[in-house]
């Protein structure tokens, strides 16, 4: 329901409905609630910053603070507001309905996406390559930031001394809330607080219970302290630790991580469908994707794409309510004719004729969007013009390429961490891992401890003879 548009610097005061001037925060428009709405749902944003207005845009109450929000029967608009680090409200959303439903781009109200509101096709990997990282379990990288090559800071009244482990320890008087940097790396697009009571999680990693604060404006991982300890002496022990997971756990010291480059000549791309994918996502979708499968050594290219520019490859008018491109200007290799997408048209917009080789949609479909074949063409060509065409991805035959031999080289060196690995991606990427012991050495091991052990004891009985 948001549009994005937005004031930034003002927040809706909840108890009058006025605008306040706070540089924290940005604060919607008039936002139209739909006639007949009985919840409001509210995905991220502040949500104890919100008022409802009649017609008039008269204030009328403060809604409730959470998530499902109970719409007055009089309440005509809502306004909402965001803190600093969402002002562009690109990350939040209401919509009306039983429950929350996961973020979307906003459309008007409008089936998506359109040619009015286009929704991006996700490539991962597209840059050509995906980069995989195994850490142990703490992912905040060592040395911290502000120590550099010291053991001990500075800063606003506290000396903060690095300890054998990585731990902090803080003494001294703390003159103001904000310490020492300790990573600029992105961990979150929401804040992350670990003092008590601060919201440490988003879901999906978590930080310790600790003065600690992620921003992710700037991707600043900081101490800090609650404003109450200002002017107060401090002397403890801090242990910094962002992990994957919603509830903090015990303290591991950070390794250094094992990195795999692989390459993706396409990217990794992806179709939502009903049956029969070979991914299924955290809401039950299911996916036909492309795959890198390192077991194998292989890239598995499951997707394809056509570009229409109106000029070269454009639709003709059969006379019988069909528009079709021309024959074989498909690639080869479609497996199902009406499993495609783009990111100006629904998926049903389209469909792919497998003997020939075409694309091809038809008149009614386009009803709402084109008069004639030409005028879906002249589309075609203006986004083509603008380097943002119409490009249609189809499921095609899988294709199995072998990944260069040093990847595999490269895969083979990787190594767990004990006692805690975890894996990452720099592109967001589903993966699956199969953990494999290798339970001779285990045992071997054990023996040789236990023949460690028995030594030790006979010394000690002999030596007590």
């Amino acid at each position: 329901m948001i549009k994005k548009k937005r004031v930034s610097g003002k927040v809706i005061d909840s108890t009058n409905g006025n605008v306040a001037v706070n540089d924290r925060y940005a604060c919607s428009d008039f936002i139209e609630i739909p006639q007949g709405t009985k919840n409001l749902y509210q995905t991220n944003g502040a949500i104890n910053q919100r008022a409802f207005y009649d017609e008039n845009k008269s204030f009328i109450g403060k809604p409730n603070n959470n998530n499902n929000t109970v719409v007055p029967e009089n309440a005509k608009y809502i306004r909402i507001s965001s803190t600093i680090d969402m002002q562009d409200m690109s990350d939040i959303m209401l919509n009306v309905g039983e429950t929350a439903k996961p973020y979307e781009p906003y459309t008007g109200g409008k089936p998506s996406p359109s040619i009015e509101y286009p929704q991006a096709v996700e490539n991962a990997g597209d840059s050509g390559q995906i980069k995989v990282e195994l850490y142990g379990k703490n992912l905040i990288p060592f040395p911290y930031h502000d120590f550099g090559n010291e053991t001990v800071a500075q800063k606003n009244g506290v000396t903060y001394t690095l300890q054998a482990d990585g731990a902090i320890k803080a003494n001294g008087t703390i003159t103001d809330q904000f310490g020492i940097n300790i990573a600029l790396k992105r961990f979150s697009e929401k804040p992350l607080n670990g003092n008590p009571g601060g919201t440490n999680t988003d879901g999906y990693v978590v930080m310790c219970r600790e003065p600690m604060y992620f921003d992710p404006k700037n991707n600043k991982t900081f101490i800090l302290f609650d404003g109450n300890d200002v002017g107060k002496p401090i002397n403890t022990v801090i242990y910094p630790q962002i992990e994957v997971g919603t509830i903090p756990t015990a303290y591991e010291q950070y390794k250094t991580p094992q990195e795999l480059t692989t390459p993706t000549p396409n990217g990794l791309r992806g179709i939502p469908v009903s049956s029969g994918g070979n991914y299924t996502d955290e809401n039950g979708q299911q996916w036909i994707c492309d795959e890198i499968d390192l077991a194998k050594g292989k890239y598995i290219k499951r997707i394809n794409s056509v570009t229409i520019d109106g000029n070269d490859l454009k639709f003709s008018d059969d006379g019988n309510g069909f528009w079709n491109t021309k024959f074989f200007s498909a690639v080869n290799g479609i497996e199902k004719e009406n499993v495609n997408m783009s990111e100006y048209f629904r998926k049903e917009a389209f469909s792919l004729n497998e003997p020939y080789k075409f694309i091809f949609t038809t008149a009614k479909k386009m009803k709402d969007y084109f008069q004639t074949a030409e005028d879906l063409n002249e589309f075609c060509v203006r986004k083509y013009s603008e380097r943002r065409p119409l490009k249609i991805l189809y499921v095609q035959t899988p294709i199995e390429t072998d990944l260069p031999t040093e990847v595999i080289e490269q895969y083979k060196k990787l190594h767990t961490n004990y006692p805690t690995t975890t894996v990452l991606n720099d592109a967001g990427v589903w993966m699956e891992l199969q953990y494999v012991s290798d339970t001779k050495h285990y045992i071997d091991k054990k023996f040789a401890e236990l023949q460690k052990a028995l030594i030790n004891t006979n010394t000690q009985l002999l030596q007590g003879i």
